[in-house]
């Protein structure tokens, strides 16, 4: 990926006051911001037009999975890192198996003779081989959903083949039995698989040396690997791909052209790295090819990076949270069940809650986790994502967590906007207060910045916000103690 550095600034902060004007059905609460000084009055009257937003709690379009909190690629992470992670909402981790650092053979024929102990799982280096710290322990013991990469051992490789592990197992029977050892020795806390990485991506899964071509060699693993998790002590353990870089349409079309694959397989998975916006065409191009085969199967973005613009205002060590919030929103929307942030790595001072460090620069501030995945609930279980009108697909989102409590999400980018909120259907009776807080560079993410309260009539509220310039706004609305 290209080396990129972005630069978060910070906004002058505003005193707000509300004016709520009651009526005997609905309340309308207007929202009146007073600026500190002139130069933050001139700020607030730069406000595009408004945007009505109309939602409907009662309309619900896609089921939120909590698993789209997530990241990926974790590297020299401590212990309290770990701790840091869990805290601020994790909640699904996707990270890679080095079989050839795992497993101390040096060929098939080693490990099929179980040479020095090579082939027992007890002698394989569980610390180097996942990831350089045994991170599927790490993950889920803080209970975060583990996504393991299984590709293939160096000195497991067909004659001509580069030395590397994006390489067609020259035995497959070899490799199965490493499969479904590691099933076994994590004891169900790895929950999916990964055949290999961008298998759509040259030089991604390379077939030289064999006897195959690229659709019949991966169409060979993945068969192996179904047989494999099959026979092991967890037999549950979804294994999936084509884990595509971009969309992979063939590459499903790979998995889904084979019965035996496309009745045993868990999952298709996908990453769409630095794409500006939300990849919608993917997921719709997989639901399409799964409504042609006559399957339904769960969607994974395993590991993603959004393009983000540059900011002129310096923070070191942090990128704009705004365009993740977008992705993340697209996640939910559309109903994917799970997503992982890559990477996730810390070079920088020890145990900062808010930003993640990466070879690229940096990852974005965790406050948007804080805000999304714990203040509203969305990462704590299954929530209904509900109808919301007024906005882009990625500008806006609202649900019911799984609290029950109404919640609703906007995200401003360039240029502040006033939103006039159209509540309806409420599950909640008498009068409301809207907590509201901001999960990005000015906001931590839990702290309420302010309190609107409001009366409902016949499950029906009205109120107004002006959503600031590069931010990420959430509303949670509950019943008001009497």
């Amino acid at each position: 990926m290209m080396e990129r550095m972005s630069w978060i600034g910070s906004v002058r902060k505003t005193q707000r006051s509300f004016l709520c004007l009651l009526s005997s059905a609905v309340v309308l609460c207007a929202l009146v911001t007073q600026g500190k000084n002139d130069k933050s009055r001139e700020n607030s009257a730069a406000v595009a037009s408004p945007s009505v937003l109309e939602i409907d709690y009662s309309e619900v379009i896609a089921r939120g999975s909590p698993y789209v909190f997530g990241g990926a690629q974790p590297r020299g992470l401590s212990e309290s890192q770990w701790d840091t992670l869990k805290k601020q909402g994790f909640r699904f981790m996707r990270m890679q198996a080095d079989l050839t650092e795992l497993v101390p053979c040096d060929s098939p024929k080693a490990f099929l003779a179980n040479r020095q102990g090579c082939a027992k799982p007890k002698n394989w280096d569980w610390q180097e081989g996942i990831y350089g710290d045994d991170f599927v322990s790490e993950a889920s013991a803080r209970g975060m959903r583990v996504c393991l990469v299984i590709k293939n051992a160096r000195w497991n490789r067909w004659q001509g083949a580069p030395d590397d592990e994006e390489t067609m197992p020259r035995d497959l029977e070899v490799w199965g039995a490493i499969v479904r050892k590691i099933v076994n020795h994590y004891e169900g806390a790895v929950d999916y698989i990964e055949l290999f990485n961008e298998v759509d991506r040259d030089p991604q899964f390379l077939v030289e040396g064999s006897p195959y071509d690229r659709k019949t060699g991966y169409q060979k693993v993945a068969r192996r690997a179904l047989e494999a998790v099959a026979q092991s002590e967890h037999p549950e353990t979804p294994v999936g791909g084509p884990v595509a870089s971009w969309v992979g349409k063939e590459q499903v079309k790979w998995l889904l052209d084979d019965p035996k694959i496309r009745s045993g397989l868990g999952f298709l998975s996908f990453h769409t790295f630095d794409a500006e916006h939300y990849p919608s065409a993917t997921v719709k191009t997989y639901r399409s090819l799964m409504a042609q085969y006559g399957v339904d199967l769960p969607i994974i973005r395993s590991s993603y990076v959004p393009e983000y613009p540059e900011s002129d205002i310096p923070i070191p060590g942090t990128i704009e949270p705004v365009p993740v919030a977008g992705h993340l929103i697209g996640t939910l929307k559309d109903g994917l069940e799970a997503a992982g942030l890559w990477e996730i790595q810390n070079k920088g001072g020890e145990d900062d809650p808010r930003y993640w460090f990466d070879d690229t620069g940096t990852v974005p501030t965790a406050n948007l986790w804080v805000l999304m995945s714990n203040t509203l609930k969305l990462g704590k279980g299954p929530s209904r994502i509900v109808a919301l009108e007024g906005l882009p697909k990625t500008s806006a989102l609202a649900a019911i967590n799984v609290a029950g409590e109404p919640i609703a999400v906007c995200v401003g980018r360039e240029g502040a906007y006033k939103a006039d909120f159209r509540l309806k259907n409420l599950p909640i009776k008498g009068a409301v207060e809207v907590n509201v807080y901001r999960g990005d560079h000015q906001g931590d993410g839990k702290s309420v910045l302010e309190k609107v309260t409001a009366g409902v009539g016949q499950g029906e509220c009205s109120f107004s916000y002006r959503i600031p310039e590069r931010s990420v706004v959430g509303f949670r609305i509950e019943g008001k103690a009497q």
